[in-house]
């Protein structure tokens, strides 16, 4: 079952949105479920998750980017809801 079809409250965002303006959609969540803001509440990291100043882990590097299997991509394929990701502007090729 979709998480839109459970029965309760939830906000699609799109992550481009949240990075690129985090104030903004936070306001609009607030407003959108009627909670009050608490200024200064948002804390943002001021590196990307997994960006490092100095490598603490010995050994070769890890590609930067991932490889997925013929079965991991038909997997993932299988279980998007593509209705919700094309609303939220995405599409997948097959």
């Amino acid at each position: 079952m979709g998480i839109l079809e459970r029965g309760c409250n939830v906000a699609l965002i799109r992550h481009e949105d949240v990075t690129a303006r985090p104030d903004a959609v936070l306001d609009r969540l607030c407003a959108l479920f009627a909670i009050e803001r608490n200024p200064g509440a948002l804390a943002l990291p001021d590196t990307q998750l997994g960006e490092m100043t100095t490598r603490t882990i010995e050994g070769p590097r890890r590609d930067a980017t991932p490889v997925f299997s013929d079965a991991d991509r038909a997997f993932v394929q299988r279980a998007l809801d593509h209705d919700t990701e094309t609303r939220l502007g995405y599409r997948f090729a097959a």
